[in-house]
């Protein structure tokens, strides 16, 4: 491997190796936020532009903006 910035060459190392992607579920943060909207109506439109935020897409939170 060569330095783009000093052009020095170099060995990769265990380290320099790409990691393995993962997944990071966040079904339960969202399944916990609607739980918050059905328990706190005067907050229902805080928590579901949160949802949001983690899943733009989400019907259900959707439907609490209207």
């Amino acid at each position: 491997m060569v330095c783009a910035y000093c052009q020095s060459r170099f060995a990769p190392e265990a380290d320099d190796k790409p990691q393995k992607q993962t997944v990071i579920g966040v079904q339960s943060d969202i399944d916990a936020l609607l739980q918050k909207c059905s328990n706190d109506p005067a907050n229902r439109r805080r928590y579901a532009s949160l949802i949001l935020d983690i899943d733009p897409t989400n019907a259900q939170a959707l439907q609490m903006l209207r």
